[in-house]
């Protein structure tokens, strides 16, 4: 028996320890920050506009390996591109890319990114960028956040500038009938505020500037209880009990209610307002929002 083991243990552990030196190793490896690389001198970069506007992939880097071996580069998301202009915006990258570069090789490489300077200017394709630094750790939580999704440009870019600019959280709108909720709730995480009941819709901006600030429309539901018949009135007010418009009247029987405000603010002055929900004169809710 004790021999039988024995021819079988000769005959089958040479095979084994063949097959396990097939096996390919796992190569790890280390990709270096391109600041960490541009201040070691290990690559070259050259960081522009395109003219493709300041959201989405608006930003060319030409990135050159200066080693005579082959490096492994990390362009992180979350890092703020530096304009080199001060009146153009910075361009907060939300995409990562992994960029693996033979020794002496070059790549192009296009980087998705949004403004994180409401006020200034859109990249042109004569803007530079150096490579500028990661940004505060909210944004950058963001960023890593919206890296991988599938929202849309317009409330991606928008939510950018609710932390880079303290834009409202109301101001963060669909483009048409997407979910943002889990982004909605993020943003109200990220500054520790709450969720708002209403959303801020604005014009489209002129060619001089990235974002209108004109409101032209708030949108929310408005949810009561009746208990009996009367005569529902829903009007604005401003916060010192001036009136503005009533937006519904009429009689109503006893039920739950949910009425979708539509509301035209063009012309508004900014500052906050109240919806009130009454009741033959008797108020039953009453709630607040800001333009």
């Amino acid at each position: 028996m004790m021999k039988k083991m024995l021819w079988f243990c000769v005959a089958i552990c040479p095979a084994i320890i063949m097959l396990l030196a097939a096996k390919p190793a796992t190569v790890v490896r280390r990709y270096i920050s391109i600041q960490d690389a541009v201040d070691a001198g290990s690559i070259k970069l050259k960081i522009h506009g395109n003219g493709r506007g300041y959201s989405g992939y608006c930003i060319d880097m030409e990135i050159s390996n200066s080693l005579h071996d082959s490096g492994y580069y990390l362009l992180e998301s979350g890092r703020r591109l530096d304009s080199k202009d001060s009146n153009t915006q910075d361009i907060l990258v939300v995409k990562e890319n992994h960029i693996p570069l033979a020794a002496g090789e070059k790549k192009h490489i296009s980087i998705f990114g949004f403004c994180c300077q409401l006020h200034h200017h859109a990249p042109k394709d004569t803007s530079t960028y150096s490579v500028g630094n990661m940004a505060d750790p909210s944004l950058v939580m963001l960023a890593k956040f919206l890296d991988g999704s599938q929202y849309p440009i317009s409330p991606m870019q928008h939510a950018i500038w609710v932390l880079s600019d303290n834009n409202q959280l109301a101001s963060v709108t669909p483009d048409k009938d997407e979910d943002i909720n889990d982004l909605i709730d993020m943003l109200a995480k990220i500054k520790n505020i709450e969720v708002p009941w209403y959303r801020i819709y604005y014009d489209k901006a002129d060619t001089a500037h990235v974002f209108s600030g004109n409101h032209n429309r708030v949108t929310g539901k408005l949810s009561y209880f009746l208990s009996n018949n009367g005569v529902v009135n829903i009007s604005i007010y401003t916060t010192k009990g001036q009136f503005v418009k009533t937006i519904k009247e009429g009689a109503a029987n006893p039920d739950t209610y949910t009425y979708p405000m539509a509301l035209d603010v063009r012309g508004w002055s900014k500052g906050q307002y109240l919806v009130r929900v009454t009741q033959d004169d008797k108020r039953i809710l009453e709630k607040k929002f800001e333009l």
